[in-house]
C-alpha cells in the first residue's frame, strides 16, 4: 500500500530524530507520518518496508490486533515522485506520556524505559518535577512480564528487533501495566535486510556481536538488561554491578548475568517463568492470615459403657 505525501494534507512537526521527522496528520487524527532524513534515504530498502507493512495481515486476528495496539507499526508507505520517503503509523496514546524535568520548565514527554530504569534516582532531587510512577510490587512484575510477552511474540514471528533501548520502549500503568514498542521500522525478518542498516544504542550494545548485524541472541542480551534495569530502577547498570547479597534479587541477577554472557542466554519465556514465580510469591504474601477458632476438646464417654443398657440396681436383703 502506498500514498502520495500530498494526500496527507496539512502536517505539523511533533518530533525529530537521527533517522526521521515525525508529523501529525491533521486529516488523520489517529496517525502520524514519519519522513526519513535525507541522509537516510539512500539506505532505505523499499522491499523491507513493504514486508513490514504487509506482515500484520499474515497473523491471526488476535495477534494482528495485539501487534498494532502495542507498536507504532508502519501502516502505509508514503511516496514522492514514485520513491518511498516515509510511512504512516499509529499515534502513540496519551497514556504513554508524562510530565518530567527540572522544576522551572518540566516537559511533556514519552514515558520510556529509561524513566523506569532511573525512577529512584531523582526521588531526593527537589529540583526535579516528575509524574513518572514509582511502580513496584505486582504492578512492576506485570509490566516486565508484558515486555517479555511482546518480545516472545516478535521472535515467534521471526522478527529481529535489533535496537532495543531505553528510548524505544514505552510504558504505562493504566488501565493495566502495558509496554509499547516504537521505532519498529528498525525491525527485520530473520535472514533478510531491514528498512535501514542495523543500529545499536550505547549502554545497550551486545559486545559479543563483534561488529556483525543484530540477531535474536542480541535481542535476548538487551532483554536481560531491560528486565534488570526495570526491576531495580536505580540506574543504567549491568548485572556485575549489582550487589547480590540480597537473596530477594539473587535469582534475577543470576539470570541477567547469563543473559548478558556469551552463551545460553535465557529467552523471553524463561524470563516470564521467573517473573511469574515472583508475582505468585507476592500474591501469597499479601493474602490475609485466616484466624481459625480454637478447637475445644470434650471428654468422650467410654465407648463400651455408652452402649450397655442401664439396668436397675437390685438390692438383696
Amino acid at each position: 500500500m502506498a500514498i502520495k505525501k500530498s494526500k496527507l494534507g496539512s502536517l505539523e512537526e511533533i518530533g525529530r530524530g537521527g533517522e526521521g521527522v515525525v508529523y501529525r496528520c491533521r486529516a488523520r487524527p489517529d496517525q502520524v507520518y514519519k519522513e526519513f532524513q535525507p541522509q537516510v534515504l539512500a539506505e532505505v530498502d523499499e522491499d523491507a518496508l513493504d514486508r513490514l507493512i504487509a506482515l500484520p495481515s499474515s497473523l491471526d486476528k488476535a495477534s494482528h490486533q495485539y501487534l498494532l495496539a502495542r507498536t507504532a507499526w508502519p501502516l502505509e508507505k508514503v511516496v514522492e515522485i514514485g520513491a518511498p520517503i516515509g510511512y504512516t503509523m499509529p499515534l502513540i496514546p496519551g497514556a504513554f506520556f508524562v510530565t518530567h524535568g527540572v522544576r522551572a520548565y518540566p516537559k511533556t514527554c514519552e514515558c520510556d524505559w529509561n524513566k523506569l530504569a532511573m525512577r529512584t534516582t531523582w526521588l531526593d532531587n527537589s529540583n526535579i518535577v516528575s509524574s513518572v510512577p514509582q511502580v513496584s510490587g505486582t504492578q512492576l512484575l506485570e509490566l516486565l512480564m508484558d515486555l517479555c510477552k511482546m518480545v516472545e511474540l516478535l521472535h515467534r514471528m521471526r522478527l529481529i528487533i535489533g535496537d532495543i533501548s531505553g528510548r524505544n520502549m514505552l510504558w504505562c500503568l493504566s488501565p493495566s501495566p502495558t509496554v509499547m514498542m516504537i521505532d519498529n521500522d528498525g525491525y527485520r525478518v530473520e535472514g533478510m535486510r531491514g528498512v535501514t542498516l542495523p543500529k545499536q544504542t550505547p549502554d545497550w550494545q551486545d559486545p559479543y556481536l563483534g561488529g556483525a548485524d543484530t540477531t535474536h541472541q542480541s535481542d535476548l542480551y538487551k532483554l536481560s538488561l531491560a528486565v534488570l534495569r526495570g526491576y531495580l530502577g536505580s540506574g543504567i547498570i549491568k548485572p556485575e554491578q549489582v550487589d547480590t547479597k540480597d537473596p530477594a534479587i539473587t535469582r534475577l541477577v543470576d539470570l541477567a548475568r547469563r543473559g548478558t554472557g556469551p552463551n545460553n542466554r535465557p529467552n523471553a519465556s524463561e524470563w516470564l517463568t521467573l517473573l511469574k514465580g515472583f508475582r505468585q510469591q507476592l500474591v501469597l504474601a499479601d493474602r490475609p492470615v485466616l484466624q481459625m477458632p480454637p478447637i475445644v476438646t470434650r471428654p468422650q464417654p467410654n465407648v463400651i459403657e455408652s452402649f450397655v443398657p442401664k439396668r436397675p440396681i437390685i438390692k438383696f436383703s
